[in-house]
């Protein structure tokens, strides 16, 4: 014996909210049609069940033992006793038809006008009061989902034993008691700003310069621990329950830190400890502070501490650097889902996802987008991410059996024939010469692939990656030159040459750029005509590198006079072997002279410098100088 009602709307935190609604003799389903969650009371909780009159509709408030009221709207007078009579045979349980204040002492306020009850609010809503010297005031918690919200409530009576009566029952934390672990100055990049953090037994508080937050552990989702693609800082990111920073609300907190100790001792007994926490934590904690606070929030909240999956990616590390929304990012491929930091943190369940697809990215050849299509007809799109990156997430994305848009799916089981086709297919690949670049072959990420074929798709990977420019870093750095100043693109970077590439290593943005791509060098003095003669332009030619939307063809470095001193990796016998003896394994003199010196035998180009001109050359000097001061690249 079931009852069904597909228009009906559950009360959540002051918002009606519309769903499904569906009695069992077991418990009570509502699913919310928005977002699609399920609630479940179960028959054993209840305790009292009422109707109310709601606008021209009627209600159901049903109460636990526990005191929490559910309320349902949307009922025909009509329904009222199909509906009595259920819940009489089903749950023995008569309806009851009076003011809520009559029921369940205590965990509603009604507020009655002579004998009627003309509003109450469930107690369990309200997150703060404070009493003045004539009345009481009220906060209370925010539905996320809602249009608008009930902020606060202020109410004029003589109130101090009003006021405790509504502390009592209401869900107003107590911060009346210590600390279980307090950490300094924690840098927080969402909400950004540096906060010291307080946990305490059933909350946490976050003290900031200018915001102050507490925040119930009940409203604590998940938790992440994530390593930073640098591998000397960490992500700390908890999901939870939307706090609000003025209009702005945050589902997400995430804290980055390197790998500095700390050492906490709790203000518990070794009994207590036991008693409280099952033995999970000890009364002294050592070690790197992500680890022991992670270790602390993971305990008090009862939440699975989520890592990286086994997935590793071309870079060596678990993270994907990636642009999301037009800022750049790291995604993160998980056990059971993705997770994007950190604008905006973005976590995406497997059960969610309809399709991905693999897009090339803004027309470019070395790079691609990233497409996942959720069941909501929502598509967050992650662009820029490298090809070097394509294999080993194509690799993961077979391996969770993920749906790969333009992929047909097969229901007849006839794998003998998939594989003779796609065998076919390899054999007309391998025949062409596997030339990638021409526009004829179809990609491997649009091929008519299953899962099952994932043996003939690492093969048909493999062909692909011996043929492709695909970089290996799995190696040691010929030269590292640190903080040089870049004009294009701008700012301040580390550089690292490499055999077959070099890599631009900056505080926002990173590029890995193979050798192929140079096309020219130039070596330029700065002209006596400009603001100083002491400083020289190192401009490397290549094939256009991107940042966002833009195109660098050019790399402008400015040098100053400074001297350096490198030692080359390599024996005697190495260098002449593989540079004809054009590099010594110790170099002297100018950092300008070194590095350009380094990158003119790898490249194997000609370092271009000013030719015999000698006169009043000032305005294309000046044209040079202006031009690149400007951050644009020179495009021709």
């Amino acid at each position: 014996m079931e009852l069904e009602y597909s228009d009906v709307s559950a009360e959540v935190k002051g918002s009606l909210t519309p769903g499904k609604l569906k009695l069992t003799e077991q418990n009570i389903i509502f699913k919310n049609s928005t977002s699609g969650k399920v609630q479940q009371i179960p028959s054993s909780d209840f305790d009292v069940v009422n109707f109310q009159t709601f606008a021209d509709t009627w209600s159901i408030c049903l109460f636990l033992k526990n005191g929490t009221l559910h309320r349902f709207v949307g009922f025909k007078d009509s329904e009222k006793e199909k509906i009595a009579k259920f819940f009489s045979n089903a749950y023995k349980i008569e309806m009851l038809e009076k003011d809520l204040s009559t029921v369940k002492n205590g965990s509603v306020l009604s507020f009655d006008v002579g004998s009627n009850s003309s509003f109450e609010i469930p107690l369990n809503h309200i997150s703060q009061c404070t009493g003045g010297k004539n009345g009481i005031a009220m906060e209370f918690h925010q539905n996320d989902d809602a249009p608008v919200s009930l902020m606060e409530m202020k109410l004029k009576d003589p109130v101090e034993v009003f006021q405790q009566q509504v502390v009592d029952k209401a869900s107003v934390i107590n911060i009346s008691v210590d600390a279980i672990a307090i950490f300094r100055k924690i840098n927080c990049l969402t909400p950004r700003g540096r906060y010291d953090i307080k946990i305490f037994n059933s909350f946490f508080q976050l003290h900031g310069k200018t915001f102050h937050y507490t925040i119930p552990l009940t409203t604590v989702l998940r938790l992440f621990l994530l390593p930073h693609k640098d591998s000397r800082q960490m992500f700390f990111v908890v999901s939870l329950d939307p706090i609000k920073q003025g209009q702005t609300g945050f589902h997400f907190l995430v804290f980055l830190f390197n790998r500095d100790e700390t050492s906490i001792e709790l203000p518990y007994t070794e009994e207590e400890l036991k008693e409280k926490f099952e033995g999970k934590l000890q009364k002294e904690l050592n070690g790197p502070t992500f680890e022991v606070m992670s270790n602390i929030m993971k305990t008090i909240t009862n939440k699975k501490l989520t890592g990286p999956a086994d997935f590793i990616g071309y870079s060596g590390t678990p993270a994907i650097s990636c642009s999301f929304k037009a800022e750049a990012g790291l995604l993160y491929p998980l056990e059971r889902g993705f997770i994007y930091v950190h604008k905006p943190p973005t976590y995406i369940e497997f059960e969610d996802i309809v399709s991905v697809n693999f897009a090339r990215g803004g027309g470019s050849t070395r790079s691609f987008d990233f497409k996942i299509e959720l069941n909501s007809g929502i598509v967050h799109t992650f662009g820029s991410i490298e090809k070097e990156e394509y294999g080993k997430l194509f690799d993961f994305i077979i391996k969770k059996k993920l749906n790969i848009k333009g992929q047909e799916r097969d229901d007849d089981g006839d794998d003998e024939k998939d594989k003779e086709r796609y065998e076919q297919k390899m054999k007309e690949f391998k025949a062409s010469g596997g030339d990638t670049s021409k526009e004829n072959k179809k990609s491997p990420a649009k091929a008519d692939m299953k899962p099952s074929d994932v043996d003939v798709v690492e093969v048909l990977q493999q062909q692909v990656v011996d043929k492709a420019s695909v970089i290996n870093i799995s190696v040691d750095a010929i030269a590292i030159f640190r903080k040089i100043n870049c004009f294009t693109p701008r700012g301040r970077y580390d550089i690292k040459i490499f055999n077959s590439f070099f890599q631009l290593h900056g505080k926002t943005f990173r590029y890995t750029i193979p050798i192929t791509t140079v096309l020219r060098l130039f070596l330029l003095p700065r002209s006596h005509l400009l603001p100083d003669s002491r400083h020289m332009f190192f401009i490397v030619s290549l094939d256009p590198i991107k940042q966002g939307q833009t195109g660098f063809h050019f790399l402008v470095f400015l040098f100053n006079r400074d001297e350096t001193s490198i030692e080359l990796p390599y024996t005697e016998e190495e260098l002449k072997e593989k540079f004809e003896g054009k590099l010594q394994k110790e170099l002297n003199g100018p950092t300008f002279e070194v590095m350009s010196n380094i990158m003119k035998t790898i490249t194997n180009k000609k370092l271009t410098g000013p030719a015999d001109f000698i006169g009043n050359h000032s305005l294309l000097y000046l044209f040079i100088y202006l031009f690149i001061t400007q951050d644009n690249p020179i495009n021709s």
